[in-house]
């Protein structure tokens, strides 16, 4: 049993005044208005968080499923009341420590930080890092930290301006804030925000740069504009004259409005610093255009479960999903791996278990990525801004989802780790890296490096296309994969795309921890790896083709087993349409011919029926779903009293002597017969 403390939530926010002070200096002139509407703004988010707290259920809480205000408040322990008094005296109050003396005798720089996330007082002078430890010149620069145990994420960025937004970097305006929070309009909220499109009809967004953003910084957002120019019909023109402008500012983290903000000259956009990357830059951008989170998504309950308990009281609010009403997905699958998701870490106390847990846990590691905006981001965008309707007479085919480009109706976008005019090739990455491999029953291995020990601005990538025969699937077993490990595989990752639908994204992995001795197994004849590294990515992989035949020969020996015989023979006797007849072993007409003659993709047929019919609250999700009852016998008056007389594969003789005992899962009481055969077991 974990100790209660550590249930114990407490709100350490930064004082109002001190944010009037952050904010106002980063506002042009000292904005009075602007101010005052962000002030309104925190003002009602605070008020929300605080309602939304007391009403939030704990998801996976070891003390229950309680709400938050019901979870025991328990008194400071002594030995915290006696630090928090000594707050102020001299360092000798008390001793110091032997972790910070063995530091002192080293002289080197220390990188290590104190979190207290469960009790709000000032850390004594005694825990501060000796001054003799710090070192100095030559030691100092040595010890610089590679960037990837920095990691930028926007919910840590924003921290200190975190009481100003919503969603952890979204800017609302009094209006939003109203709209959004009012009980009695939430119904109507769907009729409200597409009003953030930014009009067809005009010719360009307008931007312009705040003096406060570096060269460097200006042409990483150039950049990002560039990529949303040529994958989408949206157009951006630097020092425009139209209204209201984008100004792009070094602010106190990474933020941005939703959408077009009509009542404004001007709107902010902040990329302030460690905001300064491609995929967070894309990611801001994304919102300016009217994108909210993927993890917002009114569906996510479907794909995601979230461990509020490691999440501090006041930012639960930003894990509100959204409605129907309020959220539009254009009938697009959920992207585990879209640049408008969070990392399963965000806005955690404990870094180290996550937040946001994925139902299929392949794709925990997916969440988060900040290379680029997905495909299925563009594809959404593209649908946002009625894009597609600019090729709607055009003729071009492309291949493995992709679609014609709104630029350029010739040619096709097409998914991550294909290219060509038409989506029918492998992406040939960066200097024609990666390779078309050919799948066969013997292992094969794949060994590859990407990228180089410099840190890069944007990811090198690769892939490599593996395909088997017809009728057969890739089976692939990580053997390793090594690189720096960081948050959401920000800085490298390998991708493995082993399902139908290439849209999607795939699996990603950055360590051995995340997939050594994994098995993988294609849900086609097709299996795309891919690379992605801002330094050194490295892995090493075997391959093999997998026979959808080896399924149908399972059955072939079945037939030659009497125990199976017999049991397919209840199951063939039993009442016409009873779901007891229906199943059976897999075969090959069963898996492969029947599915494609009706054109199912039966992987998703058995997911869909999965989350249907099965429920719990331990192994699987816990949908709520109520268990079937049978109204009916499995065998009717027309199916009993008949005999059947069963010729054996095999003469052989066997006594079977059968009781039926009642399920003894979590019924072991003492007395009961289960109990005795748990004496044994």
């Amino acid at each position: 049993m974990w100790p209660k403390a550590l249930f114990l939530f407490v709100s350490l926010g930064v004082s109002a005044s001190a944010l009037d002070t952050l904010v106002g200096n980063l506002l042009p002139e000292n904005d009075d208005q602007k101010i005052a509407d962000l002030e309104y703004v925190r003002h009602k988010l605070n008020a929300y968080r605080s309602q939304e707290g007391r009403e939030s259920q704990v998801g996976c809480n070891p003390v229950g499923n309680a709400p938050i205000s019901n979870i025991q408040v328990l008194p400071t322990p002594p030995i915290w009341r006696d630090l928090a008094n000594v707050e102020g005296q001299e360092s000798q109050a008390l001793p110091t420590p032997p972790i910070w003396r063995d530091y002192e005798k080293k002289n080197m720089t220390v990188g290590l930080r104190f979190v207290w996330p469960l009790f709000p007082f000032k850390l004594p002078s005694w825990m501060d890092i000796p001054e003799s430890s710090k070192g100095d010149g030559p030691e100092k620069k040595n010890m610089t930290r590679p960037p990837w145990q920095d990691t930028p994420m926007e919910s840590k960025i924003n921290e200190a301006v975190s009481e100003y937004l919503y969603d952890g970097d979204i800017v609302l305006t009094p209006h939003q804030v109203d709209h959004l929070f009012s009980r009695s309009k939430r119904q109507a909220s769907k009729a409200f925000f597409p009003k953030t499109h930014w009009l067809l009809n005009e010719s360009f967004i307008s931007y312009f740069f705040d003096k406060s953003l570096p060269p460097h910084v200006r042409n990483k957002i150039r950049a990002a504009i560039n990529f949303w120019e040529q994958n989408t019909c949206v157009r951006f023109k630097e020092n425009g004259d139209g209204q209201p402008k984008i100004r792009f500012y070094r602010g106190a983290g990474c933020f941005s409005n939703v959408g077009k903000i009509w009542t404004a000259k001007e709107q902010d956009l902040s990329i302030g610093k460690r905001c300064e990357h491609f995929g967070i830059i894309a990611h801001e951008i994304a919102h300016a255009l009217g994108f909210y989170h993927e993890q917002s998504r009114y569906d996510r309950d479907q794909y995601l479960s979230l461990n509020l308990w490691n999440v501090k009281r006041q930012a639960i609010s930003n894990f509100r999903k959204e409605t129907p009403e309020t959220n539009i997905n254009y009938d697009l699958p959920y992207d585990f791996g879209s640049d408008m998701h969070y990392s399963e870490e965000g806005f955690a106390i404990n870094k180290m278990r996550p937040v946001m847990v994925a139902r299929d846990s392949l794709h925990q590691h997916t969440m988060g990525q900040r290379i680029a905006p997905s495909f299925l981001d563009v594809l959404m965008m593209n649908k946002h801004y009625q894009c597609l309707g600019r090729c709607n007479s055009a003729n071009t085919v492309c291949h493995n989802g992709g679609y014609s480009n709104p630029n350029d109706c010739s040619k096709c976008i097409c998914p991550w780790g294909f290219g060509g005019d038409h989506c029918d090739r492998r992406d040939f990455g960066d200097n024609g890296c990666g390779e078309e491999l050919k799948a066969d029953k013997e292992w094969r291995h794949l060994e590859a490096r990407v990228g180089d020990r410099r840190v890069k601005d944007r990811h090198d990538h690769c892939h490599w296309h593996i395909t088997a025969n017809d009728g057969k699937k890739v089976q692939i077993h990580v053997e390793e994969i090594s690189g720096p490990r960081s948050h959401a595989c920000f800085w490298n990752n390998v991708e493995f795309k082993m399902k139908a639908d290439m849209r999607s994204s795939g699996y990603r992995m950055c360590s051995n921890g995340h997939g050594k001795g994994r098995r993988l197994l294609s849900e086609g004849n097709l299996a795309v790896v891919s690379a992605y590294a801002r330094t050194v990515q490295k892995f090493k992989i075997s391959y093999r083709s997998i026979e959808i035949e080896s399924v149908d020969s399972e059955f072939r020996n079945k037939e030659k087993d009497d125990d199976r015989r017999m049991v397919q023979l209840c199951r063939v006797l039993s009442r016409p349409g009873h779901d007891f007849r229906k199943f059976s072993v897999g075969n090959r007409q069963t898996l492969l011919d029947i599915p494609k003659s009706k054109v199912l993709r039966i992987h998703e047929e058995v997911v869909k029926f999965f989350k249907e019919h099965y429920s719990s609250d331990v192994q699987i999700p816990n949908s709520n779903v109520k268990p079937k009852v049978f109204e009916q016998h499995y065998y009717g008056p027309e199916e009993t009293g008949c005999r059947v007389n069963v010729v054996p594969v095999k003469n052989e003789r066997s006594l079977a002597v059968k009781f039926v005992l009642q399920h003894c899962v979590s019924h072991s009481e003492i007395n009961r017969i289960c109990s005795f055969f748990d004496q044994y077991t």
